[in-house]
C-alpha cells in the first residue's frame, strides 16, 4: 500500500511541476537578406484562411495569434498592408501533438535498498511557427518557432497570455541583429 501511495505522490508532483513548462524558442534566417530594408508586410492567404470557422474549431485562437504578431511587428516598426506591394509576407503554422515523457527517480523506502521508479507522463505539446517569406512566397527569409506544453483544459483567458508570450519570445529574434 505504501508503495502505491508513493507512486501516486511521485506521479502527481511530476504532472504538477510540468504544468508551468517554459517556452522553447528557436529561429533561423537567410544570411543574405537585408532585413534593415524591410518595412511592410501582409499575411499569407493560408494564414488568413487558417482562422476561418470552417477550417478550425478555434478561430478565436488564430485571431489572437494574428493580433499578437501584428502588435509586436508594429512595436518593431513594421507596417501591415492589406493590398499592394509589400517587402515580405508573414505566415504562421500551429500544431499540437501528444507526447510522453519518461521520468525516473531513485526512491529509498524502508531500509537502504534503493528502488528506481519510472513513470510515463503524457502531455500535449503545442508549436507555433512564424515565417517571413519573400513577396512571391517562394523563399523563407526568417523562421522562428516556439514549443511548449499546453493543457487542453485552458480557457481563452488562460490561453491568450501564453500566445502573447510565445509570439513575443519568437519575435524577439526578428529582425535578426
Amino acid at each position: 500500500m505504501w508503495f502505491r501511495l508513493l507512486l501516486l505522490a511521485l506521479a502527481s508532483s511530476l504532472i504538477i511541476s510540468f504544468g508551468c513548462a517554459p517556452i522553447n524558442v528557436q529561429h533561423s534566417y537567410d544570411n543574405f537578406t537585408k532585413f534593415s530594408q524591410l518595412r511592410t508586410y501582409r499575411w499569407s492567404a493560408a494564414s488568413l484562411r487558417a482562422g476561418e470557422p470552417r477550417n478550425t474549431n478555434y478561430p478565436a485562437i488564430h485571431a489572437q495569434i494574428r493580433r499578437a504578431v501584428e502588435h509586436r511587428m508594429a512595436l518593431s516598426g513594421f507596417t501591415k498592408v492589406d493590398s499592394g506591394a509589400v517587402d515580405f509576407i508573414a505566415h504562421y503554422i500551429v500544431a499540437q501533438q501528444d507526447q510522453t515523457r519518461t521520468l525516473t527517480k531513485n526512491i529509498t523506502a524502508r531500509g537502504d535498498t534503493p528502488i528506481i521508479q519510472t513513470v510515463d507522463v503524457g502531455y500535449r505539446e503545442g508549436s507555433l511557427v512564424l515565417e517571413m517569406l519573400t513577396p512571391d512566397e517562394r523563399r523563407v527569409l526568417w523562421r522562428g518557432w516556439a514549443k511548449s506544453e499546453i493543457s487542453p483544459d485552458l480557457n481563452p483567458r488562460e490561453i491568450y497570455p501564453k500566445i502573447d508570450q510565445g509570439v513575443a519570445d519568437i519575435l524577439a529574434y526578428f529582425p535578426p541583429k
